[in-house]
């Protein structure tokens, strides 16, 4: 990024564009750090984790261009176009919107580790749920999502990673049912097979969240993690933070914002009931967000 940031701004170019392109830079770099802050845990060491995924992120990287599902490369394309027309340099322009294309990557990495499945396997199983589930679409559109008020930045910035961790989660626990001998591709065909009756009821959902605010997009998401309870890796955690959710819109927005600053879902969640066990179900954002950062750091 260091590389990214001192292009910007030493290459001439007008200043509207120059503001663009940081703007689209800061945007993009908050997901890749979420990423880093839900791949990691307090127990294990910057170092270790870098050198534990960076091969797998070299990797998709190399293979971006072949890899992109047809909905990241026009989000990505139509980044670099925007900032193209606002007097970008091309270069620059495309190497802005490449930091949206590879989004996603660390997290790949990391379940490259776990797994044993090499990151490009990964990142076709990756790509081929997104898009059978209609969640490449959702995640693009909540990436570029830049609401003026800072809780429903917090929000925004949780939804492309809540809907990016429903595939994670997704991936992780069919690898835990089926072993890493089965064939990947054919391990998504399989499932999407069996439920064929249910995955046209998760796209209406998807669709819903097209054109709304951050708020009820995010009670969406907690719609959709109750619905993924039925899939590999699902359960628990979501069917916790769904039961959350029905307390209140506010306690579904603090669910959300504490996922966003780190802390599991099945910790959000519990931390939230908390906070409405304690403030009463009438409690306003700012109050849950408060107590619940309490009860989830205590």
């Amino acid at each position: 990024m260091d590389a990214i940031w001192d292009a910007i701004d030493a290459t001439a170019m007008p200043e509207a564009a120059r503001l663009m392109l940081f703007e689209q830079a800061a945007l993009a770099l908050r997901g890749h750090m979420a990423d880093l802050l839900r791949s990691t845990g307090p127990d294990l060491r910057p170092s270790t984790f870098t050198a534990e995924t960076t091969g797998g992120v070299a990797q998709l990287m190399d293979r971006v261009d072949d890899l992109l599902a047809a909905e990241a490369r026009d989000h990505a394309g139509a980044i670099a176009t925007a900032l193209v027309a606002s007097g970008a340099p091309d270069a620059l322009a495309a190497r802005v919107a490449n930091l949206f294309a590879v989004d996603g990557a660390i997290g790949l990495a990391r379940l490259a580790g776990e797994t044993g499945v090499a990151a490009v396997d990964l990142a076709n199983m990756f790509i081929d749920l997104g898009e059978r589930l209609g969640l490449d679409w959702a995640q693009a559109r909540a990436a570029v999502m830049n609401p003026s008020d800072p809780w429903e930045r917090l929000l925004v910035a949780g939804l492309a990673r809540d809907f990016q961790q429903m595939r994670f989660d997704f991936l992780r626990g069919l690898f835990s049912q089926k072993g890493t001998g089965a064939q990947p591709q054919a391990m998504i065909a399989d499932w999407a097979t069996a439920r064929a009756a249910a995955i046209p009821q998760f796209r209406t959902m998807i669709a819903r969240a097209q054109g709304v605010g951050p708020k009820l997009a995010a009670r969406i998401v907690n719609e959709l993690k109750d619905k993924a309870g039925g899939m590999p890796g699902g359960g628990a955690a979501g069917v916790a933070v769904a039961a959350v959710s029905q307390a209140g819109s506010a306690s579904a927005d603090a669910v959300s914002a504490l996922q966003n600053l780190g802390f599991k879902p099945a910790v959000a969640s519990t931390a939230v009931a908390k906070a409405v066990e304690e403030l009463g179900e009438d409690a306003g954002l700012n109050d849950l967000v408060r107590v619940a950062l309490k009860r989830a750091a205590g």
